[in-house]
C-alpha cells in the first residue's frame, strides 16, 4: 500500500494495482502486465522522492509517472546477456537510498541498485557478503544504515558497506512474506 502525491491510495495484489481516492471508492485498475499473469502480482510498492510510483512484481519491476493525462509507465526486466538490467525479475522489496538511488529486493538474487543518472542496474556489492539472496523488506534507519529482511535472518549495512549478519546463531529467524516496517 502506497500513497500517491494526489492523494490516491495504491494498493497491490495478485491482479494488479487497484488505485483508490480518499474515499475509498476504486477510481481506477492498473494491469501491472498485459502479457504474463504472473507479472500482474504486485509485491511492492514504493513512492519515491520525485513522486514516482514504483511496482515490483513477480515478472519485473515497473516505474508509473503522473502526467496530467494519467500515468506513463516504464517497465525494467532481467537480461542475463546485459550486465546493467536487473539480476531477477522477481522483485521482492524497494527502498531509496541518500543518494537518491534506489534498492531493489529481489527473490533469489539479493539486491540491486538503480542509478538514476545512467538508468543502470547493478547488484548490489559489500565489503563481506549479505546472507540470504532473498530480501524481504530494506529500512533505513536515522544513521543512514541499510537493513535487509532476508530468508537467512537481518543484514545491516554500514555507511562504509560493512556488513553485519544476524542469524539463528544470534536469536533472528529468518523472514518471511513482506517482513518490514
Amino acid at each position: 500500500i502506497e500513497e500517491a502525491e494526489n492523494g490516491t491510495i495504491w494498493v497491490g495484489s495478485s491482479e494488479g494495482i487497484k488505485v483508490y481516492d480518499v474515499n475509498l471508492n476504486v477510481i481506477d485498475k492498473i494491469q501491472v502486465s498485459i502479457k504474463n499473469s504472473s507479472g500482474n502480482n504486485v509485491t511492492a510498492i514504493y513512492k519515491d522522492v520525485k513522486n514516482d510510483m514504483w511496482v515490483g512484481s513477480e515478472h519485473g519491476l515497473h516505474r508509473y509517472r503522473l502526467t496530467p493525462s494519467g500515468y506513463t509507465k516504464q517497465s525494467y526486466y532481467s537480461n542475463p546477456q546485459d550486465s546493467i538490467s536487473l539480476s531477477s525479475n522477481h522483485i521482492l522489496s524497494i527502498a531509496e537510498t541518500e543518494n537518491l538511488s534506489l534498492l531493489i529486493g529481489t527473490y533469489g538474487d539479493g539486491v540491486n541498485i538503480y542509478s538514476r543518472t545512467t538508468n543502470t542496474f547493478q547488484k548490489l556489492k559489500t565489503e563481506n557478503n549479505i546472507d540470504g539472496s532473498i530480501i524481504r523488506g530494506i529500512l533505513k534507519d536515522k544513521n543512514h544504515h541499510i537493513w535487509l529482511s532476508t530468508n537467512t535472518g537481518l543484514s545491516k549495512i554500514n555507511a562504509d558497506g560493512s556488513v553485519i549478519n544476524l542469524t539463528t546463531s544470534e536469536g533472528v529467524q529468518a523472514f518471511n512474506g513482506g517482513s518490514a516496517q
